[in-house]
């Protein structure tokens, strides 16, 4: 991914102002050169976080359960 120094500081004001996440997806390398690419992204809210980790700890759970009866 090339980006000119417009593109640039245009990526950065998003993710400064409307609180984004720039997100690597794939590095590629090149001989001397690594490229990128990139997504922008919103962030969880902390319900979303907190629902998340109550799925996860239940799924755990539940394994430890069926590994232990098994």
């Amino acid at each position: 991914m090339l980006l000119q120094k417009g593109e640039i500081l245009k990526l950065y004001s998003k993710v400064k102002e409307k609180n984004l996440l720039l997100i690597p997806l794939k590095i590629y390398f090149s001989g001397n050169w690594a490229k990128l690419d990139l997504a922008i992204a919103k962030g969880k809210k902390m319900y979303d976080k907190r629902d998340s980790i109550r799925k996860k700890e239940l799924q755990r759970t539940i394994k430890e359960a069926k590994s232990k009866y098994t």
